[in-house]
């Protein structure tokens, strides 16, 4: 295996994309692509015409479900290899007819010299050059009697297998995830055994199946001197998923300094039917970004796509930060993801791809495979999660497309071979020259990743076969080999400065790092790409943002901006008398700073400050300088910033709510609609802004049936066709509701797509809201809510009935099923008025012969309110046994409230002696300055006490700034028998 190439886990279909057999020995369960190289073309629009990228691919014989029978997870090692893991978590939950049917076995090679519990917990390695797969280690297993994999040899079943596989790069050891026992297994790069850490309950007797939720551990990557590891707790609000790390100190794990890294927000899917696991985990070269795939799984052992999403996390003022989540594939609103997670390469640059495994990636028939989204087109996270109109679709099975075959459950893991990881550089800075024709300078952050000391460094052009597209070679100065201040052991970092000559701006170029040890012995070399600004009259050296609240309520933004005149540099010097902000002048405040008792002249650097205000996110705006008279005005670039919200604004974009957004067409009731067949729909726009603001909407049908659209005046009852119209205005953290009806044309069996649009004017984004209906068949059975008003929002503690009505047309009695479930596994329901309900809730009803039978359900909230993924919740109703082609039979929308919450809370007491006693505080939501004071009862006053962050050396004085999700410590010492402490948290 080279590096850049790409290796894939997936089942092993009994069949052909044709329908035709094929034996398990041709059945592969593992793959390699080549993904180096997609070209623009590639990057198709998600639909029925979706264009296939048919990348390279390989397989080994021995990569057969007959040889290496159920895998997953994956991982590479620095001489090529590549590593798969026994994982018994494949069997169809649907037909096979519609799901597909896959091999359900595990490996003749794992099992050679052993017995089908071995084979369950084996560790392959898959030789570099050969491509040969053999046993590398196997993790101890106990036979799970429930688990759905056939045994090839007697009758006893194996184990559940191994949840995912990584390679510490600094070490060689590789480490796994047990799904039997909870346990991480670490072994040397030999596959000797050294040793295993158990994070939570010890299993002191090894017991048949996977340990419960809150002990099931899956993804598992190392990285920079870290294990991180996921935590299966189920992904609703109430069992939101973890993410822990430990030290690994000369690739040992160090058990002691077991650190909650992240909670996984709740997934959208997610429900105590659909359990959501994060199943892998990837990190860019700099460790600021880490993708997280998910995985569902029913009744503990079936994959299902229709349920998951890749997400992305940022490592911001010491703690991680989801910032990104994408419904893959192009079907269901939940996602279709498989939970493999990684990056890759577009134009020989790495980083710029994210690749997921997802179902149904063009259209709800297929295909399955690996979708390729661009890192910048990642959309931000929301309820529900987004999709993209464009990817790098790569199928499974070769032949493959949009239209099928449609073989749910397939996808696994999917994982890159790293390039040697010699140095991690970052490019803090580039600097215009100080003087004209001068050279431009370039301030680098260099880390060695190597396990040999570096003590030297040098730079050289890049050979032009290996620059990316784009970019050009140029020899930064000085030449030669140069001495870093002290010798970098692996993992230390120095800054450096060089010089780059010959440019004039808006360049893009590239030269080649190298890394020498203090011997003369060995190196590592890296290409360094560099973006070249072009110069203008000035440069924003420094710009800092902070929130501040005026004394009427209303919260503005200050701005600090530090700018520096080089005027001089692109041959028309000006002295600034004056600096202005703009175009929206209005908004800042002074827009013009006047600057006559002291201009910036040319090379000078001066610190200015002004307020502006608007809402949160993207501001753009522009500054220029103007000479004393304003003769001559020089005007800067657009300068673009990101504006956290403040305290007390609306949070988050605009929104629109439809409801229900799946309904069925129904005889109407209205002047001017007798005879007519429908439904009325409530559409909602949620005003998230900071001032008031009318909008604009249309409404289209979309097909393939046939549907109008009309409103009734509530005083003359008079109804009137409409394609569109206005709502508002709206004030500020408002929303508005109106009510639309659409008109069915439809044949039975019918159903029509419909979107609403709606814009607040040029300059804001469009929202678009999109539903369904259907004309029911004359057999049909069908469910609607007997009220579709949001009413108020429903506040955690509370408990509403919600009425239904399910009729049957038919001639004869019927049992029918009937489920329900809520977006975030956030509503319980319950038949019951005292019982909380599940997330997922079954029952049975009796509905006699062309008669409408009425059901009542009890809903609460399961979340405490404190933190809320979403304001408005999706409550789905479903008629009939579930199987993949019965989905959702209803959609209602529920809105729900957050409660105020406390920012932190204590999650750990403990004494290490009677004078020490340790409190463990948790922020849940930042980033903010958090501030320990414990009371002096002998002063009767507050002081300050050292607080620090968990596991780390740092201790300051009083508070210590976090951001969300980060660990206090605080250890007062007490010299009495009481001890009194507060917490202060500033936003």
């Amino acid at each position: 295996m080279s590096p850049g190439i790409t290796a894939a886990t997936c089942s092993a279909q009994k069949r052909d994309h044709l329908g035709n057999p094929v034996s398990a020995a041709n059945a592969y369960v593992f793959g390699m692509l080549d993904l180096r190289t997609p070209t623009a073309s590639n990057y198709t629009t998600l639909n029925s015409s979706s264009t296939m990228w048919n990348a390279p691919c390989w397989h080994h014989s021995s990569w057969s479900a007959k040889e290496m029978g159920c895998v997953f997870g994956i991982a590479t090692d620095a001489q090529g290899n590549t590593y798969t893991a026994a994982n018994g978590l494949w069997a169809p939950f649907y037909s096979t007819g519609f799901f597909g049917d896959p091999y359900l076995i595990y490996g003749d090679i794992g099992r050679a010299g052993s017995d089908e519990i071995g084979a369950s917990g084996t560790i392959y390695q898959v030789d570099g050059l050969t491509g040969q797969a053999s046993v590398f280690a196997r993790v101890p297993q106990v036979s799970d009697p429930g688990l759905p994999i056939v045994p090839v040899v007697g009758t006893t079943n194996g184990g559940p297998g191994i949840g995912n596989i990584t390679i510490d790069s600094s070490s060689g050891n590789l480490y796994a995830t047990s799904l039997d026992d909870g346990k991480i297994y670490q072994f040397d790069s030999s596959g000797t055994l050294l040793g295993d850490f158990d994070p939570f309950v010890v299993e002191t007797t090894p017991a048949p199946g996977m340990p419960p939720l809150g002990e099931r551990l899956w993804a598992i990557e190392a990285h920079s001197g870290k294990l991180y590891f996921s935590v299966w707790n189920g992904g609703t609000v109430t069992t939101q998923n973890e993410i822990w790390s430990v030290v690994i100190p000369g690739g040992l794990i160090n058990g002691a300094s077991l650190t909650l890294e992240m909670t996984v927000p709740a997934s959208y899917g997610a429900s105590s039917f659909k359990s959501v696991v994060v199943s892998d985990l990837s990190f860019s070269a700099d460790g600021n970004t880490m993708l997280i795939g998910e995985r569902c799984i029913i009744e503990n052992y079936k994959p299902n796509n229709h349920t998951t999403t890749a997400r992305r996390a940022q490592f911001i003022s010491g703690s991680w930060v989801m910032n990104g989540e994408v419904a893959t594939g192009n079907s269901v609103i939940d996602g279709e993801a498989y939970g493999g997670v990684e990056f890759g390469l577009e134009n020989g640059a790495a980083e710029q791809v994210v690749w997921m495994s997802s179902g149904d990636i063009a259209t709800s028939s297929g295909p399955h495979g690996l979708q390729g989204m661009r890192m910048t087109d990642f959309p931000a996270p929301s309820g529900p999660p987004n999709k993209v109109p464009q990817s790098y679709v790569v199928p499974y099975v070769p032949g493959s497309g949009p239209s099928g075959p449609d073989f749910k459950g397939m996808g696994g893991d999917v994982e890159t071979m790293k390039t040697g990881d010699c140095a991690r550089v970052v490019v803090e800075k580039v600097h215009c020259p100080t003087e004209d024709g001068g050279p431009f300078t370039v301030t680098l952050n260099i880390t060695n990743l190597q396990s040999k000391p570096a003590a030297f460094y040098g730079v050289v052009p890049t050979p032009s076969g290996s620059l990316p597209t784009g970019a050009t070679s140029i020899q930064p100065t000085p030449i030669g080999w140069l001495p870093f201040s002290s010798v970098l052991s692996q993992g230390d970092s120095e800054t450096v400065t060089l010089n780059l000559p010959g440019l004039s701006g808006g360049e893009f170029v590239c030269f080649n790092l190298t890394l020498l040890d203090e011997k003369f012995e060995e190196c590592c070399t890296d290409t360094v790409c560099v973006d070249i600004p072009e110069c203008e009259c000035a440069l924003v050296q420094d710009l800092k943002v902070v929130c501040r609240q005026l004394a009427d309520g209303t919260w503005v933004y200050d701005l600090s901006i530090t700018l520096e005149n080089t005027s001089h540099l692109i041959g028309a010097p000006v002295t600034a008398y004056g600096i202005s902000f703009g175009p929206n002048v209005t908004a800042f405040s002074p827009n013009y700073i006047d600057l006559s008792g002291s201009p910036l002249n040319p090379g000078d650097i001066q610190t200015l400050n002004t307020t502006y205000t608007g809402p949160s996110g993207t501001l753009c705006f522009k500054i220029a300088l103007h000479d004393e008279g304003n003769i001559e005005c020089c005007f800067l670039d657009e300068i673009c910033i990101e504006l956290p919200p403040c305290g007390g604004e609306p949070s988050g974009p605009d929104c629109c709510i439809l409801t229900p957004e799946l309904t069925y067409c129904c005889p109407l009731k209205g002047d001017g609609l007798l005879a007519s067949e429908g439904a009325r729909i409530l559409y909602t726009v949620c005003n998230k802004s900071m001032e008031d603001r009318t909008y604009e909407w249309s409404i289209e049908g979309l097909g393939p049936g046939s549907i109008s659209f009309a409103q009734e005046d509530p005083l003359t009852g008079v109804v009137t066709p409409v394609t569109g119209g206005t709502i508002g205005p709206i004030p500020p953290g408002e929303c508005q509701t109106i009510e639309i009806i659409i008109i069915c044309d439809m044949d039975y069996g019918e159903c029509a797509d419909y979107a609403i649009t709606t814009s607040a004017g040029p300059g804001t984004p469009p929202l678009v809201c999109r539903g369904k209906i259907c004309r029911p068949t004359p057999d049909e059975i069908i469910i609607k809510p007997d009220d579709e008003d949001p009413a108020s929002a429903l506040v955690p503690g509370e408990v509403r009935a919600k009425g239904y009505t399910v009729f049957n047309p038919t001639d004869a009695d019927v049992d029918v099923p009937i489920g329900f479930a809520s977006s975030y596994g956030m509503i319980g329901i319950s038949s019951e008025p005292g019982a909380p309900g599940e997330s997922a809730f079954e029952t049975m009803l009796n509905v006699p012969a062309k008669t409408e039978v009425p059901l009542t359900i009890y809903i609460t909230r399961l979340d405490d309110g404190r933190i809320i993924p979403a304001n408005f919740v999706r409550l789905r109703s479903r008629v009939g046994a579930l199987t993949d082609d019965n989905g959702d039979a209803h959609v209602s929308i529920v809105e729900v409230a957050a409660e105020p919450a406390l920012p932190f809370r204590v999650t750990d007491v403990g004494s290490g002696n009677e004078e020490m006693v340790q409190l463990d505080l948790f922020l849940q939501f930042g980033p903010m300055e958090m501030r320990v004071e414990q009371f002096d009862l002998v002063s009767k006053t507050w002081q300050p006490v050292d607080v620090g962050i968990r596991d780390d050396v740092l201790s300051t004085k009083g508070s210590v700034v976090l951001g969300a999700g980060a660990q206090v410590l605080y250890t007062p010492r007490l010299g009495q028998d009481r001890g009194i402490f507060r917490v202060i948290c500033i936003e």
